[in-house]
C-alpha cells in the first residue's frame, strides 16, 4: 500500500507533464532511460519517485507535528474545560454567599429602620422605670412614715392609759368614799 501511493502520484504528476510538454510523447511508449524505471507496464520516473519520497517524508513531519499539535490542543481543551467548571463552580458559590448576604442585608437594614423607633420605646421605658422607681420609693417613706405614726400612736395611748390610771389611782383614795363593811348593814 505505501508503495502504490507514491506510485499513483508519480504516475499521476508524470502523466499530467508529459501531457503539457509533449502530447505526442504520451501517445507513443518509449523506451525508459537510465533514469526511468518500468513498473508494472507504466513508466515512473526515479526524479519524481525521490521527489514524492521527499514529500512523504515532509508530510510525515508534518503530520507529526500536527498530531503533536492536536495532542497539545486536546489537553488544553481538557484543562479549559476543567478550568471552566471550577469556575462555574465558583460562581455558584459566589451566587449563593451573595443571596446569603443580600438577605442579612436586608434584615440588617429593616433593623435598622427601627433602630429609631427601638431607641424612643426604650426612652419611654426607661422613664416609665424611673418613674416606678419614684413612685415605689415614696411608698416605701410613706410606709415608714404611716408604720412611725402607728407606733406613736400606740406610743402615746399607751403613755394616757398610764397617765389616766396613775391619776386615778391617786385621786381614788381621796375622794373619801369609804367602804361599808358587809357587817354594818345588818
Amino acid at each position: 500500500m505505501k508503495r502504490i501511493l507514491p506510485c499513483i502520484l508519480l504516475l499521476t504528476a508524470s502523466t499530467v507533464a508529459a501531457t503539457s510538454v509533449a502530447p505526442e510523447r504520451a501517445k507513443t511508449p518509449v523506451a525508459a532511460p537510465s533514469s526511468q524505471k518500468q513498473h508494472g507496464g507504466q513508466v515512473v520516473l526515479l526524479k519524481d519517485f525521490n521527489e514524492v519520497k521527499e514529500k512523504v517524508v515532509e508530510l510525515k513531519q508534518k503530520l507529526g507535528a500536527l498530531t503533536a499539535e492536536k495532542t497539545a490542543l486536546e489537553t488544553e481543551l481538557a484543562k479549559l474545560r476543567s478550568d471552566n467548571e471550577n469556575a462555574e463552580s465558583s460562581s455558584r458559590n459566589l451566587v449563593a454567599e451573595h443571596d446569603r448576604l443580600s438577605a442579612e442585608l436586608a434584615a440588617i437594614r429593616q433593623t435598622s429602620a427601627h433602630a429609631l423607633q427601638i431607641e424612643a420605646e426604650r426612652n419611654q421605658l426607661r422613664e416609665k422605670l424611673m418613674t416606678t422607681e419614684r413612685d415605689l420609693e415614696a411608698q416605701k417613706l410613706e410606709n415608714q412614715a404611716l408604720a412611725e405614726d402607728t407606733r406613736q400612736r400606740w406610743f402615746f395611748i399607751g403613755a394616757v392609759v398610764l397617765a389616766a390610771g396613775l391619776g386615778l389611782g391617786l385621786i381614788a383614795p381621796q375622794l373619801g368614799w369609804r367602804k361599808r363593811s358587809s357587817w354594818d348593814s345588818f
